[in-house]
């Protein structure tokens, strides 16, 4: 999906739940706009797709002249062996503005896709905090909080449903022109 770098989070999500496709990760609020999440990089992410802008399959970034360069993911490595997209994400703002950014989607088949979980760990041993955060690194999706008043860890776990037949609500069908917001 193609989208402006100024669209926020939640107008981005509530585009793709109407086409039945989700964000591979999200961050912990819709309140931040797509360009900064790549530029900045926010906190929360996915086991398997990482941060957000590691979702990212290109941008378009305006550089200090006003000229548009545009970066993607299957552009070809460079002599110094990086890709280009390598430096676009998370470039704090160093290549340019980011005026286009285009996000790899999940298909959503049910309106709620996914399955939460939350823990606790108090613990100041790091042998038992690694013991008890092995069990959260096989979900899906996971966001860890730490709590520096009390030392304990409050992770997050989402995973994604497969028996979409008992669980939610069926989406609409898409609209038949998903482009651009």
């Amino acid at each position: 999906v193609v989208v402006n770098s100024g669209t926020r989070e939640d107008e981005l999500e509530y585009f793709l739940t109407t086409n039945n496709l989700a964000l591979k990760t999200v961050t912990a609020g819709g309140i931040f706009s797509l360009g900064g999440m790549t530029s900045n990089d926010v906190h929360g992410g996915s086991i398997k797709n990482g941060i957000f802008a590691e979702t990212c399959a290109g941008f378009d970034i305006m550089l200090w002249d006003g000229s548009i360069i545009k970066i993607r993911e299957d552009d070809p490595i460079r002599e110094d062996g990086f890709r280009p997209i390598q430096f676009a994400r998370v470039n704090l703002g160093l290549l340019g503005i980011v005026t286009r950014v285009f996000v790899k989607c999940d298909f959503r088949l049910k309106q709620e896709s996914l399955q939460g979980r939350m823990a606790y760990i108090n613990t100041t041993i790091a042998d038992e905090f690694v013991v008890a955060f092995k069990d959260f690194v096989d979900h899906d999706r996971l966001e860890c909080f730490y709590n520096p008043y009390s030392g304990g860890f409050m992770p997050l776990m989402w995973d994604l449903t497969n028996d979409f037949d008992q669980t939610g609500n069926p989406n609409k069908p898409p609209e038949p022109s998903m482009s651009t917001i």
